[in-house]
């Protein structure tokens, strides 16, 4: 239960901040868009227990949300019933971790150059197509740890569950509580946080891998296609985080774009080398600069 109201309340909290980060970014109207930033990070500097307190009023049976419904008529008074139960948890989860997920995503996309989403814009492509082809994979990185960070907060949250629904099923910090504090009994206790840190570290776990593997890729130089006679690398990293560039015949490659092709008339009939006057043209080339491979 614990496990599956985190992830949806992660799920969620992403697709918003994304959405937020989206249009404050790629959004035309300048006055909604200075509302709307001076909006979203007011539910940032409200404690956990306020929000849950808040929640208690709002969405209950005879909350402000029902009762605003049935006023404006697009509700019969039949009809309200109260969200004080898994749904609540979720809605208080994503209402204050949103902003925290938000400012991330939303900054690393202020700082992305525009060139290439002005350039996408003058070639007819729209919002959405800009956002999750160009804007979105240049932030993915931003976006998992806004994400890692929210889960793990939302694991260790007690105010929340308590207040909003406390009834069973319920979640750990709720159980945990309960154990110590009515029944003694330390052991399960410990059992149950025990529970909460493996998940935790299963999604840190996950979070420090790929980030490893991306530094591995980026600071490696990247292959050349079959044509090894006539690659070379143009520069020499000086530190982890240097980018190699690498050329078959001046055609350059960067990390992340897959192995560049040597035309097909340079490669021999074993698919291994070039063939030999194109090798001594390259050989003989006083402009290429670098040590061949």
């Amino acid at each position: 239960f614990t496990l599956l109201i985190v992830a949806a309340s992660t799920l969620l909290t992403g697709i918003g901040a994304i959405a937020i980060g989206g249009y404050l970014t790629l959004g035309r109207s300048r006055t909604a868009v200075r509302i709307l930033a001076a909006i979203y990070r007011w539910p940032l500097f409200i404690p956990f227990i306020v929000a849950a307190q808040a929640m208690r009023g709002f969405i209950g049976q005879n909350g402000l949300m029902n009762n605003t419904l049935v006023f404006i008529g697009l509700m019969p008074q039949e009809w309200a019933q109260s969200f004080l139960d898994w749904r609540g948890i979720v809605i208080t989860f994503v209402w204050k971790q949103l902003p925290f997920a938000t400012l991330l995503v939303a900054g690393a996309m202020a700082a992305l150059d525009r060139s290439g989403i002005e350039a996408a814009r003058n070639l007819g492509a729209g919002r959405l197509r800009i956002l999750l082809g160009i804007v979105l994979p240049q932030v993915a990185r931003n976006v998992m740890v806004a994400l890692v960070l929210s889960f793990v907060t939302m694991m260790s949250v007690l105010s929340v569950p308590l207040m909003i629904s406390g009834q069973s099923p319920t979640m750990l910090t709720v159980a945990m509580a309960w154990r110590i504090n009515s029944l003694g009994d330390y052991g399960t206790a410990n059992a149950l946080g025990l529970v909460s840190c493996v998940m935790s570290g299963l999604v840190a776990w996950i979070w420090l891998r790929q980030a490893a593997r991306e530094r591995s890729r980026s600071a490696a130089p990247p292959a050349c296609g079959g044509c090894r006679a006539g690659c070379y690398w143009a520069s020499s990293p000086s530190s982890s985080s240097a980018r190699w560039s690498t050329s078959c015949f001046g055609r350059s490659q960067r990390p992340g774009s897959g192995r560049t092709a040597c035309p097909a008339s340079t490669v021999s009939a074993s698919g291994k080398g070039c063939s030999a006057p194109k090798a001594r043209r390259w050989k003989a080339s006083g402009s290429r600069s670098g040590s061949p491979r």
